[in-house]
């Protein structure tokens, strides 16, 4: 659970960030949306701040194997904490990794996986949304994110994108099993709420 003074600094934080970020100072605005993202972690605006401002850094910045070598040690320290199960690390070192690596569809699908654990359901399926939407087509995608709908009883989205893993690979066993699941528990959550 997050404490109110935690929320507190992260706010304030953020607020800073966006004084940083309007005089032209990316780089300490980055550095304090990675402080508001780990204060906060489910707030999804602190998220998409601080991807919108990593990707111009990055712009700015592409060094060779310099930066590589940064993507490595950040891949290092995610599958370290995935390793040990730390969710929270997990979704810190993440975002690290997808600031050098954006269309990296593993680390949306790990980030989502802690976020899952760490009961922060909606920011699991928005890292997912980011991933289908952002992302290079991927099968693996559509199905983690059609099964947090399906959850979230939001049956037509499911369905669409089991349509699309089953489009993707359609020898999987599971996609029409799903679609034709899911069809009947969508008819039947209509049924009840029209009556």
């Amino acid at each position: 659970p997050l404490s109110d003074e935690h929320r507190q600094v992260a706010t304030g934080q953020f607020e800073r960030a966006q004084e940083v970020r309007a005089t032209g100072n990316s780089d300490y605005a980055l550095r304090l949306l990675f402080s508001c993202c780990k204060l906060d972690p489910a707030n999804i605006l602190y998220r998409q701040t601080l991807r919108e401002v990593e990707r111009a850094v990055t712009e700015q910045k592409r060094t060779g194997w310099l930066s590589s070598l940064g993507a490595l040690a950040s891949r290092t320290r995610l599958k370290s904490a995935k390793r040990a199960r730390d969710h929270r690390k997990v979704l810190e070192y993440g975002e690290e990794v997808l600031g050098r690596s954006p269309r990296d569809v593993g680390v949306p699908l790990d980030m989502a996986e802690a976020a899952d654990e760490l009961g922060l359901l909606a920011l699991a399926v928005w890292l997912l949304e980011q991933a289908w939407r952002e992302g290079p087509p991927d099968a693996r995608v559509y199905r983690a994110l059609a099964r947090l709908y399906e959850r979230q009883q939001r049956y037509p989205q499911a369905i669409a994108l089991w349509e699309q893993v089953r489009k993707a690979d359609p020898s999987d066993p599971e996609a029409p099993r799903k679609i034709n699941d899911l069809a009947a528990s969508d008819t039947i959550v209509r049924g009840r709420y029209e009556a």
